[in-house]
């Protein structure tokens, strides 16, 4: 006797039924090996099993009860929270488990069907509310989900839905947001990570927000398409969900107009305005989002034409590269209402202003 003791007792019942007499045999085997717990046999008159009870803890009520016909499996029911109240139910037919119930919150009321081929689920439908109507249902294959749909609100229509890999990952989630039955948000995953959000914003079917993950650690790419004409107008780049740089077209012809770029504390840093594909202007700015520098190249040729600096936002003066050597040779200083009050210009381009023009004005015209 290997580490357990088996005590049988075989008591001989004999019944009446339909008239006729017919003997039971009855099994009861004490496991010492896996606790005081008590297993019941029942066999016919032939020898073939009817039924096998389990009682675990010894209370008088079988945890376990198996049933057989013609000597197989046909069902099991367990009652898995001791409560004396059977909550999961398996079904088999020529040996092979084809269903299966549950109450999975232990109130006497079933609420997950599966069903099972080859021994594996196929498929699943659940009430989890409990209202008398099926809100999930999910597919297997070889006993893994590879998708699944839900009513979330429990008004009697799925909208959320989920598909998986051979392994069992998310790979993608459909969500139909406004309950007009078509799909209007979609989330992709990639290695069981979130990579993208599409959003339907118009209910058109057509996505005109796309969000984007793990371009490289904590970073996420927002596209944005304003008007609905299919072309993304906005692009926005963030890392550690704080905004570092921002890609507009704001005049809807499909190219990038400016780009904007973010301090971590969430302050404009600067900005470039984009002509035929070429940085025109750079603009910089204080950490308060103030105005403190322009740097504009007129001409497209790479090489900065114009400086303007500014304080706390208000133009101060210009200086300006009119020959295109590479240095100014013009400069304008204005007051606090922007009016010019001086203008130098350096005739031989020596670096030396050759010629000041002073404007004595108030800046009204006094």
């Amino acid at each position: 006797m290997k580490n357990f003791n088996i005590f049988i007792i075989i008591i001989l019942v004999y019944c009446l039924m339909s008239g006729s007499a017919f003997a039971l045999k009855r099994v009861v085997l004490n496991l010492d090996k896996n606790g005081p717990g008590k297993k019941v046999l029942i066999y016919d008159d032939s020898g073939t099993i009817l039924k096998i009870k389990i009682d675990k803890d010894q209370d008088g009520f079988a945890e376990r009860v198996q049933t057989y016909k013609k000597g197989q499996i046909s069902s099991i029911k367990k009652d898995t929270d001791h409560d004396k109240k059977f909550d999961i139910y398996y079904y088999y037919q020529n040996r092979s488990l084809v269903s299966s119930t549950k109450d999975t919150n232990h109130n006497g009321i079933i609420n997950v069907w599966t069903e099972f081929k080859n021994n594996m689920p196929v498929k699943q439908k659940q009430d989890k509310n409990e209202d008398g109507k099926i809100d999930t249902i999910t597919l297997f294959n070889k006993g893994i989900p590879i998708e699944q749909k839900k009513d979330n609100d429990f008004d009697g229509k799925f909208d959320y839905f989920t598909f998986f890999n051979g392994t069992g990952q998310t790979i993608k989630i459909s969500q139909d947001l406004n309950k007009d039955g078509k799909i209007d948000k979609i989330q992709l995953f990639n290695s069981g990570k979130l990579s993208k959000i599409k959003f339907d914003n118009n209910k058109d079917g057509y996505f005109e927000t796309i969000q984007v993950y793990n371009k490289f650690p904590g970073s996420m790419i927002l596209y944005q398409d304003v008007n609905g004409d299919k072309h993304f107008d906005i692009i926005s780049f963030y890392v550690n969900s704080i905004l570092k740089k921002k890609k507009v077209d704001e005049n809807f012809d499909g190219n990038i107009d400016f780009i904007e770029y973010y301090r971590k504390q969430g302050s404009i840093e600067k900005s470039e305005e984009i002509r035929k594909g070429k940085i025109a202007i750079t603009w910089f700015y204080d950490e308060k989002g103030s105005l403190v520098q322009g740097r504009e190249d007129k001409n497209s040729d790479g090489r900065i034409d114009n400086w303007y600096f500014y304080d706390k936002g208000i133009l101060k003066s210009v200086e300006e590269d009119t020959n295109l050597d590479g240095k100014p040779d013009l400069w304008e200083e204005y007051d606090k209402t922007q009016t010019i009050v001086k203008r130098k210009k350096d005739l031989d381009f020596d670096g030396i202003a050759d010629f000041v023009d002073v404007n004595t004005s108030d800046g009204n015209g006094s």
